[in-house]
């Protein structure tokens, strides 16, 4: 199976290795400003017109959502999920496909269907003799429909920054979104 554990670590770098993430990103901004020959007032102008945009107040209401979501009714979709499906054999995989679709419709969000349903259906699917890696793998595909099933944060974003319509994105997504909660199943089925 694995090779066995080494005590010896691969390299030796020290235990703090580098900088904070925001100073690292901080000048590697002023860096590719100063190289584009863009004064220093730009950075604001830009930060500030890019939190300027009406659509981007839905992100905090999905977070928000997300986690009323992750501590209550997470649950509750689990078992429609199951009252629909869960006579078919391999149902507990099945389940936490259709339960990430139905929560990702929900909060918009990846990470939060990842934590949310994840941490009831990995644990489940071990208990009914599912390999632990076949679990892990279904719940965290699973995530992606966040993202993609509308309403998105991602789209809302993208929306925001190309200056595209928000709910021709979201009717745009909606087939290929149902496509892959279909393609998940049969792949959790086979």
């Amino acid at each position: 199976a694995y090779p066995p554990y080494s005590a010896q670590p691969a390299c030796r770098f020290p235990e703090r290795w580098g900088f904070p993430i925001y100073i690292a990103l901080g000048i590697g901004t002023l860096a590719a400003l100063n190289m584009a020959g863009m004064p220093a007032l730009v950075l604001p102008q830009k930060l500030f017109a890019g939190m300027n945009s009406s659509s981007l107040l839905a992100i905090p209401f999905f977070i928000l959502a997300g986690n009323l979501m992750s501590r209550s009714i997470t649950g509750k979709l689990i078992d429609v999920a199951n009252a629909l499906i869960g006579r078919i054999k391999g149902s507990l995989a099945l389940v936490t496909v259709v339960a990430s679709g139905l929560f990702g419709a929900i909060s918009g969000s990846g990470v939060a269907t990842a934590s949310a349903i994840g941490g009831l259906t990995i644990p489940a699917m071990k208990k009914e003799g599912y390999p632990a890696p076949f679990a892990v793998a279904v719940s965290s595909i699973s995530s992606i429909l966040g993202p993609i099933i509308p309403p998105s944060i991602t789209l809302i974003v993208y929306a925001s920054i190309t200056n595209v319509s928000v709910s021709k994105l979201f009717i745009g997504s909606v087939i290929p979104g149902l496509l892959l909660v279909v393609c998940l199943m049969g792949y959790a089925l086979v």
